[in-house]
């Protein structure tokens, strides 16, 4: 049950669960998106990414690590 907008591209074995994901994201290869995550427009996650439950993601931002705790990133 997640809100995908348009231009989003997410590559395979990507799981999204209940999140919100912005125009134009880019989601690589095996990324993992929790429960409320909300990913801003343009944001781009890099491969084998997770972001566990409540992470927010500002637009225009790359990330490259995993976020495991809820966390805003500006």
């Amino acid at each position: 049950n997640s809100v995908i907008l348009p231009g989003t591209k997410i590559a395979d074995f990507s799981i999204i669960n209940e999140a919100l994901i912005g125009e134009n994201v880019i989601i690589g290869k095996g990324v993992k998106i929790g429960e409320r995550c909300v990913l801003g427009d343009r944001v781009e996650v890099a491969d084998n990414v997770s972001l566990n439950k409540e992470v927010l993601v500002c637009p225009a931002k790359k990330i490259s690590e995993s976020v495991l705790t809820p966390k805003t990133i500006i």
